[in-house]
């Protein structure tokens, strides 16, 4: 056998397909993943969807370009709609929307287009800010005064004098709210 080797094993470049089930990767998927990528899904997502592991679907990206070329257009895409949408959101705008009205087989009676102006929503924009800026914009917590009674406190960092007047606290606190 030519295409062997001494132990029976397939040689390089042999032109056989090689042991183990055959691939499921199918170019049609390529169209799938742009639409599951276009619609937000997450890698894990779309692996559960087509029914691989998620280790496959890193693969095939690796492997097929236009299979990986599929999931940047379609996630370029979604975030670019949806930085437009939260851009109108931030700044107010005016949206276009189209509303067609159809029979009972599904033919088209009439399409409005109406104007709507959307306000600008200033919780939008800190949200943006919060995202964009985490430094600058993000919400700070409060840290607990340590003298407050009603602080929790991380006992762990508590010498032993200091945790049993916390105690002495909390023992005195509850006696109150009882009365």
């Amino acid at each position: 056998m030519p295409d062997r080797d001494e132990k029976g094993r397939f040689l390089v470049g042999h032109g056989q397909p090689g042991p183990g089930r055959p691939p499921i990767y199918d170019e049609a998927l390529n169209t799938r993943a742009y639409q599951l990528a276009l619609a937000g899904k997450t890698d894990e997502q779309i692996a559960e969807i087509f029914s691989i592991h998620v280790s496959t679907l890193y693969h095939w990206k690796s492997l097929y370009p236009a299979f990986s070329e599929a999931f940047k257009n379609g996630r370029e895409i979604a975030d670019g709609e949806a930085a437009h949408a939260a851009h109108i959101a931030i700044n107010g705008g005016i949206v276009r929307e189209q509303r067609v009205y159809r029979d009972a087989q599904g033919n088209i009676l009439k399409t409005i287009e109406t104007t709507k102006e959307v306000p600008p929503d200033p919780s939008a924009a800190m949200k943006w800010l919060e995202l964009r800026a985490r430094g600058l914009w993000a919400r700070k917590t409060e840290e607990p005064r340590p003298d407050d009674p009603n602080a929790i406190t991380d006992v762990r960092n508590l010498s032993d004098e200091e945790l049993a007047e916390r105690r002495a606290q909390l023992a005195a606190r509850r006696a109150a709210e009882k009365e």
